[in-house]
C-alpha cells in the first residue's frame, strides 16, 4: 500500500507508540571483507531474508557492478561509484531475480519520512529489510531493519557494523522498498552466469551515459586529469578540491573492488562450466592483473582519503602521474580481457 506525502499532516497521536518489529540475524555490514559496494552488499542481505540466497560476487556481475568504471564528468565526483547513478545498475539486477522495488524519495523532508514509515512497517512485519540511502547521515546504503516505539526506525549499516542505531532521519534520502515479483520468475543459474558476461561487455563497451564517462572514454578523462597540472590544487581547503581527492580516492579503491569480483567471477564461472575454463581463468588473470596495478598505490598510501592529504604530507604532481600511468596499463589489461569474455558468453550461450 502507498501513502500520499501531499496528504501528510501529522498526526494527534502517535501511531507508532506500541509499535516493536526487529528483523534479527542479518549480516553486519563492514568495509574492507570483500562487501564494499554498498547498495550490492544491502540487496544480498535483503535477498537472503526473503529466501533467494545469491552469493555476492555474482550480484556483482549480474548488476554490472563488477565490470563499470564510471566517472562524472565534472571531475571525480563521489556520486560516481553510486550504483543506481549515471548507468543505473538496479533494474537489470531486480528483473534477473525476480523482485520489484518502489523508491520513495523523501529527501530529508520530515513529513514525507514520517508518512513512509507505514510502508516500512509493513515491510518489517514481512521480515523484508529495506534498503536506504543516507540512513547513517553518509551517502551510502544501509538497512532498516528495525522500527521502535514512537516511529523511531532501527538501521544496519557500515558506520556501527554490529550495533543497530536510529536513522539519521534528518539525512535520508530514498528508502527502496522491494517484494517478491509475482509476474517475474527468477533466473536460472545459468542464465544469471550469462548475464554476467553480457553485463561485463556492456560495461567495456559504454562510452557516454548522461553526465558521466564509463569504460576506456572513463579510463582516459581520469589520465588527462590526473596529468593536468591546472585540474586542482590538491591542497587547496575549498569543498571541491577536497571531493575530488576524496573522489579520485574512492574511484581507485572501488576499481580495484570491482575488478577483485570480476576475477572472482570469472574463476566460479570456469569451476562451474568448465567448458569456458580456457577463456574464463584467463579472464580472471586478466582481472588480477589490473588489482596487482592499483593495490601498491593504496597499500603505500601513494593514494589516500582527502583527510591525509596535507602540507606535510602532499599529494605531488609526480605521484598523480604514476598513477595515471598505472591506469593506462590497467585500460590495456581490460582489453585484453574483452575478447575472452566475448568467447565465454559465445560458449554459455552455444
Amino acid at each position: 500500500m502507498a501513502y500520499s506525502f501531499d496528504n501528510f499532516s501529522g498526526f494527534a497521536n502517535d501511531p507508532f507508540a506500541d509499535v516493536n518489529e526487529q528483523i534479527k540475524d542479518i549480516e553486519p555490514l563492514v568495509f574492507d571483507k570483500g562487501e564494499d559496494n554498498t547498495f550490492i552488499a544491502c540487496f544480498r542481505r535483503y535477498l537472503a531474508a526473503c529466501g533467494d540466497s545469491l552469493p555476492y560476487y555474482l550480484l556483482m556481475a549480474v548488476s554490472g557492478a563488477a565490470f563499470r568504471l564510471q566517472i562524472h564528468y565534472a571531475g571525480w565526483r563521489l556520486i560516481s561509484l553510486d550504483a543506481a547513478c549515471g548507468q543505473n545498475l538496479l533494474p537489470f539486477l531486480y528483473e534477473k531475480t525476480g523482485h520489484a522495488f518502489e523508491e520513495r524519495w523523501i529527501c530529508a523532508n520530515r513529513e514525507r519520512h514520517e508518512a513512509v514509515k507505514f510502508e516500512i512497517l509493513e515491510h518489517l512485519r514481512e521480515k523484508r529489510p529495506v534498503i536506504g540511502l543516507g540512513l547513517d547521515g553518509y551517502a551510502r546504503y544501509g538497512l532498516v531493519t528495525g522500527i521502535r516505539p514512537g516511529g523511531i526506525l532501527i538501521a544496519q549499516d557500515y558506520s556501527l557494523s554490529f550495533y543497530p542505531h536510529p536513522v539519521s532521519e534528518e539525512m535520508v534520502w530514498c528508502y527502496f522498498m522491494g517484494r517478491k515479483d509475482p509476474n517475474k520468475k527468477p533466473a536460472e543459474e545459468k542464465d544469471l552466469y550469462i548475464a554476467g558476461f553480457r553485463q561485463a561487455l556492456k560495461m567495456a563497451r559504454l562510452e557516454r551515459v548522461h553526465g558521466y564517462y564509463l569504460g576506456q572514454t572513463a579510463y582516459a578523462y581520469w589520465y588527462a586529469t590526473l596529468v593536468n597540472p591546472q585540474h586542482h590544487d590538491p591542497l587547496a581547503q575549498d569543498w571541491r578540491a577536497q571531493e575530488r581527492n576524496e573522489g579520485n580516492y574512492q574511484i581507485l579503491k572501488d576499481l580495484l573492488h570491482s575488478r577483485t569480483q570480476a576475477a572472482i567471477f570469472c574463476r566460479e564461472t570456469a569451476l562451474n562450466y568448465p567448458e569456458t575454463a580456457a577463456f574464463t581463468e584467463a579472464a580472471a588473470t586478466c582481472f588480477d592483473a589490473m588489482t596487482e596495478e592499483i593495490r601498491p598505490f593504496l597499500d603505500r598510501h601513494i593514494v589516500r582519503p582527502a583527510a591525509h592529504i596535507n602540507q606535510a604530507r602532499p599529494w605531488t604532481l609526480r605521484e598523480r602521474r604514476q598513477q595515471a600511468k598505472a591506469l593506462q596499463r590497467v585500460s590495456d589489461i581490460e582489453l585484453k580481457a574483452i575478447p575472452l569474455l566475448e568467447a565465454a558468453l559465445s560458449i554459455l550461450e552455444g
